[in-house]
């Protein structure tokens, strides 16, 4: 399907664990993206991962709200996600944190999957996938200082 991948990288007032442990804070996500991300609640924590639902609201061409599943986990320099539910089903979103010359780095990748229904709006998610991370990591990586 579709794939995004972007470097974000960070001043060095920023410092990485503070961003990995923001970034952990999942219930706290609607803080950061209100107008989109409506509820975040952790249904499991164990040794297999976080699973979180999350109420998800989608303003542009189409108005929708719609409730997904998503599997966490998390090794030491990494978040890797999978929406195990909803119209993205499958879609494996990958965080990767990285120190480069004591700056931040936050390295995203996305490979999108939509249901069928979902797929003709392909190049307006991509869109708004990309704009949204982007704009999730610069409010979570403020509140941090």
């Amino acid at each position: 399907m579709s794939k995004i991948h972007f470097e974000k990288i960070l001043s060095s007032d920023f410092k990485l664990e503070s961003i990995m442990v923001k970034i952990m804070d999942f219930e706290s996500y609607p803080k950061f993206m209100p107008s989109q991300l409506k509820q975040v609640k952790i249904l499991k924590n164990d040794q297999d991962g976080i699973v979180t639902e999350e109420t998800i609201s989608f303003h542009s061409i189409i108005k929708k709200t719609f409730i997904q599943q998503t599997l966490h986990k998390k090794t030491p320099n990494s978040l890797n996600s999978k929406i195990i539910t909803g119209p993205a089903k499958n879609t494996q979103i990958t965080v990767i944190f990285e120190e480069n010359e004591d700056k931040p780095t936050i390295i995203v990748d996305c490979d999108i999957k939509l249901s069928l229904a979902m797929r003709i709006f392909e190049p307006l998610i991509k869109k708004y996938y990309k704009t949204y991370i982007n704009a999730f990591l610069n409010r979570l990586a403020i509140s941090t200082i």
